[in-house]
């Protein structure tokens, strides 16, 4: 949280100071006039929930500070040689975005974004059995079978690189935006954590295993689709 008050306070620093050097110049002419400078956003999209800070620099040149949560804690049972087994997800998405959005068009609709995203994300996978286990004549139950939990490790900063549609800042006060886009987090690594007989006897090995199961898991999707409010406009 200290991470998300900090980056919101030098942004309104940076903001501000460019506010006050348009108004210290009145008369320079290379301003747009009517231009809406700064809107808020509220989104949704496969990063979870999502705010933002839009602020267009110039004609061409849009800054955005935002902020992404989501939670997703899926669960399924399956049966794996006539045992009962429970596998629940616990993936937890965080991240902090500082974008630069490139305009090239006049009606400043279509955008190129790049930047880079700070993560706290979180993957965690539980196995759990539900029933007992036979080997032999001896039937093992569940507490002696133990569990396992695989945990996924990515870059803390993740490049980020898209598209997408909409105004930075709306011309009325409402208005809709889109974003389709890629983060890089590189080849994700493992941890294993796991008691009873689901212990690997070889840690190491089942988990250079799972790393190169997913070596060509290195991006996370972004579609965000989102509100615009504006708040701030050029004084004329």
């Amino acid at each position: 949280m200290r991470y998300i008050i900090l980056s919101l306070i030098c942004f309104f620093i940076v903001v501000f100071q460019i506010k006050a050097e348009h108004l210290v110049n009145p008369n320079d002419t290379t301003k747009t006039s009517n231009h809406k400078n700064l809107a808020v956003s509220l989104g949704v999209g496969t990063t979870g929930y999502s705010t933002a800070i839009h602020y267009q620099l110039n004609n061409r040149i849009g800054l955005r500070l935002g902020y992404s949560n989501g939670y997703y804690n899926p669960s399924y049972f399956t049966v794996i040689s006539g045992n009962s087994i429970n596998v629940t997800t616990d993936l937890n998405i965080e991240t902090i975005n500082f974008l630069i959005d490139y305009f090239p068009f006049k009606n400043k609709i279509f955008r190129i974004t790049g930047g880079i995203a700070k993560n706290n994300n979180s993957y965690k996978i539980n196995i759990t059995p539900l029933s007992g286990q036979t080997f032999g004549y001896i039937v093992y139950p569940p507490e002696m079978i133990g569990n396992m939990k695989l945990i996924t490790l990515t870059e803390e900063y993740n490049p980020y690189f898209g598209i997408g549609f909409g105004k930075t800042n709306p011309t009325t006060r409402l208005g809709l935006g889109i974003d389709l886009g890629l983060y890089y987090h590189g080849i994700p690594d493992f941890k294993i954590i796991a008691n009873g007989s689901f212990e690997p006897s070889d840690k190491i090995k089942n988990i250079l295993t799972f790393e190169n199961a997913f070596k060509d898991w290195m991006f996370f999707p972004l579609v965000n689709l989102h509100i615009k409010y504006r708040i701030l406009s050029n004084v004329k």
